[in-house]
């Protein structure tokens, strides 16, 4: 969600991927890799950010309507 202490008018944020390919997480940390992945193009909300502010944790639908929610690391994406 964007900043403001007037919970109305915040929106979500969406992202999008910038690179080939970001690997996901299923902690915010290094040792928490999993061996899914997304690549450049694919979009996701972001929920949460790790207290140090390298990772975001996203929700993501797959194609077959599935949500799923992952932690990516901060420099992967760009918001849209």
């Amino acid at each position: 969600m964007s900043e403001g202490d007037d919970l109305s008018t915040r929106k979500p944020l969406n992202g999008v991927v910038v690179v080939q390919k970001i690997s996901l997480y299923s902690q915010p940390n290094e040792q928490a890799k999993i061996k899914a992945y997304l690549v450049k193009g694919d979009e996701f909300k972001l929920s949460d950010m790790s207290d140090d502010g390298s990772f975001y944790q996203i929700e993501y639908t797959t194609s077959s309507g599935k949500q799923l929610s992952y932690w990516i690391r901060s420099e992967s994406f760009e918001l849209k």
